[in-house]
């Protein structure tokens, strides 16, 4: 009987583990954009990396995904 427990309490950590992990990758995804826009918005578009910033936006969109994906 102790076994059973043990074996459902260790089930339910990995769930909660798997599920916190991917919540928190949404969560670093999020303070990324928002790092990038705001830097985008102090340096302006007629400065060099502003426009590097700009081109930059969708390898950061695909590249977050395949990270919070790659869980």
């Amino acid at each position: 009987m102790k076994d059973e427990t043990s074996q459902i309490e260790q089930r339910i950590k990995r769930y909660w583990y798997r599920d916190g992990i991917g919540e928190m990758m949404g969560g670093v995804m999020f303070l990324v954009l928002a790092g990038y826009f705001s830097l985008q918005q102090y340096l302006g578009d007629e400065s060099f990396i502003g426009g590097i910033l700009q081109a930059g936006l969708v390898l950061l969109l695909i590249g977050g995904v395949y990270v919070g994906r790659g869980q």
